[in-house]
């Protein structure tokens, strides 16, 4: 499975005399620098370990590569990679000749090609209720990231970037115009707890329209505005007049389902089935990235300036 799905926990046992001492997993593995030929990973170590093992592959290969650092080193620039490819990075603590068990997380290098001047005010809408659980949840944020990495200029003068969380209610977890580096961002998706309960879909869709894609929240004039929805079930609510609400205000909006997502829910909030993007299961999704993201890069178009004929200046020779 890739992803950082830890799982219930389960140790290494380590024998040090008549004791035996269980070897930790790292914590919080992610990756805080996307370049076209590198990825920098950052973990929290484990206290008495004697060093750590690093492996990635590229999730469509099998040849791997691993390097061993010492045990007070919790990051690491993967160099040489391919560019424009999703890789499966796994971090685990070593004591002696012993290994604790990996943590795994997925991450894409970006391409210079895609998307290099790209302006949109994108929202991600995504599904947090109890369905979707703690482990799938790491494997939507790792999706939101991939899909992220395609967009290089993050900030006013590119492609601004919200995270909503919704179930019972929407939560802002990301804000539109709080960042201006997409490190920063990453990190932050990547931080997003997960939060549970019911899935009002029409109520989030709702709350997106007038609290999110709203000047006051940093919403910019004459900026192609996209909405991206993630779900894995069918919503307790009606999503049909939010999602008229949304197509009739000029917004771009994808519909991304997965699992037991009804699809003719997807149909109605997207209002367009080549905007309708469905996966089996989470792990699944790494398959939906290239397409959705080049579907956001079509509507990311640069904003040319309009020039005024009452200010325009000709000079006459």
């Amino acid at each position: 499975m890739f992803g950082d799905t830890e799982g219930p926990p389960i140790e290494t046992l380590v024998f040090v005399g008549e004791r035996e001492r269980p070897i930790g997993m790292v914590g919080d593995l992610r990756v805080v620098g996307y370049n076209g030929d590198s990825l920098r990973l950052v973990w929290d170590g484990v206290p008495q370990v004697t060093a750590y093992r690093i492996t990635w592959r590229l999730v469509d290969g099998r040849e791997e590569q691993t390097r061993v650092v010492r045990p007070d080193v919790t990051s690491y620039t993967l160099d040489g990679l391919r560019e424009a490819a999703v890789y499966q990075l796994l971090v685990s603590a070593l004591v002696g000749d012993n290994e604790g068990r990996p943590v795994t997380i997925t991450a894409r290098t970006q391409d210079p090609s895609a998307c290099p001047e790209a302006q949109a005010d994108l929202v991600f809408l995504v599904d947090g209720s109890s369905s979707v659980n703690v482990e799938n949840f790491r494997l939507v944020k790792d999706f939101l990231s991939r899909v992220i990495s395609y967009l290089p200029h993050i900030g006013a003068d590119g492609t601004q970037v919200a995270v909503i969380q919704y179930s019972d209610q929407p939560m802002s977890e990301v804000q539109l115009n709080r960042y201006r580096d997409q490190s920063l961002l990453l990190q932050a998706v990547q931080a997003i707890p997960f939060r549970g309960g019911g899935t009002l879909t029409g109520h989030a869709i709702q709350y997106v329209l007038h609290m999110i894609f709203q000047s006051s929240a940093g919403t910019r004039p004459g900026v192609p505005r996209i909405l991206v929805v993630l779900t894995d079930g069918q919503s307790l609510d009606s999503v049909e007049r939010p999602a008229q609400e949304a197509s009739a205000s000029g917004l771009t909006v994808y519909a991304v389902g997965v699992g037991e997502a009804n699809r003719n829910e997807l149909q109605q909030i997207a209002r367009d089935p080549r905007r309708v993007f469905y996966a089996n299961s989470f792990e699944d999704l790494i398959h939906l990235e290239a397409n959705l993201s080049q579907g956001i890069c079509q509507v990311a178009k640069p904003v040319k300036p309009e020039v005024s004929k009452h200010n325009a200046f000709f000079k006459v020779i």
